[in-house]
């Protein structure tokens, strides 16, 4: 096991056709791939951050930008070694940024706690038209960027499109954790939710691959990163540790950061 002394981890972002990265919530972020493991030159904002995605700049995937959205609205982007402030959001009414997600190949959306859902310019593009009793946790989209899927942490979720798919959801069922990350398989055909406990939940054509519910604490888990060809999927727990279920190989963890950060997030 690959063994790091790490700091707060917030989040993860994905990109598992090479490996995976982890970053934690002092802005650590650290790449894994058959060939080892390294630190990045990670991104010092005033705020945590709270969510990160891959954008893929070109049809071929040949270049890409690594997103980091930070809780007061920073949004930064890393191409290469080079840190860039794509946008400086500010809060509607109080209600913080809780999740980003790539939008076609090269533009970003974010959701609020209350569901509203902005673009990098600070326009609205949709929000969540049903009251919920609960605040938004995970926004997520269709790969044909046909629309957004807004999750909540009682597990409840909106399509925004009225031509976008609908799978279910758990606002019926009684959870034992909050849902914190969600997946959209690369079909477009289904979704995967996580639980903060590491229950995985599997809709349409999703497919389960075993959950970490019972094997970590009841807020542990952080992230999950599931394969292209849904055979699979990684999870990341708050201290670092990075679990490889289904057909996932195991690339290595980040446990023990050095300034005791949290690990936020997967991709």
């Amino acid at each position: 096991m690959t063994t790091l002394r790490p700091s707060r981890i917030v989040k993860s972002f994905k990109n598992a056709g090479s490996g995976y990265s982890v970053l934690f919530a002092n802005g650590d972020l650290y790449r894994f791939n058959q060939q080892g493991f390294w630190r990045v030159k990670g991104f010092r904002s005033r705020s945590v951050p709270v969510s990160m995605t891959l954008l893929r700049d070109d049809e071929m995937g040949h270049s890409s930008r690594l997103c980091v959205l930070f809780a007061d609205g920073t949004v930064a982007s890393l191409t290469g070694d080079r840190w860039v402030v794509e946008a400086e959001l500010m809060p509607r009414d109080g209600n913080p940024f809780v999740s980003m997600t790539g939008v076609r190949r090269s533009d970003l959306a974010v959701v609020c706690k209350d569901g509203v859902i902005l673009d990098l310019a600070d326009r609205v593009l949709a929000e969540t038209l049903e009251p919920h009793s609960t605040p938004a946790a995970v926004l997520m989209t269709h790969p044909d960027s046909s629309g957004f899927y807004v999750v909540g942490t009682s597990g409840w979720v909106e399509a925004i499109n009225d031509d976008l798919p609908y799978f279910g959801s758990l606002a019926r069922e009684r959870l034992n954790a909050p849902i914190v990350d969600g997946a959209v398989t690369a079909g477009g055909d289904g979704y995967w939710l996580l639980g903060a406990d590491g229950g995985v939940f599997t809709f349409g054509a999703a497919r389960f691959h075993g959950s970490l519910s019972g094997r970590i604490s009841v807020h542990d888990a952080r992230s999950i990163l599931p394969l292209k060809d849904g055979s699979g999927y990684w999870i990341l727990a708050r201290n670092g540790k990075v679990y490889a279920m289904g057909n996932c190989a195991y690339l290595g963890s980040c446990l023990h950061h050095p300034c005791g950060a949290l690990a936020v997030s997967l991709v």
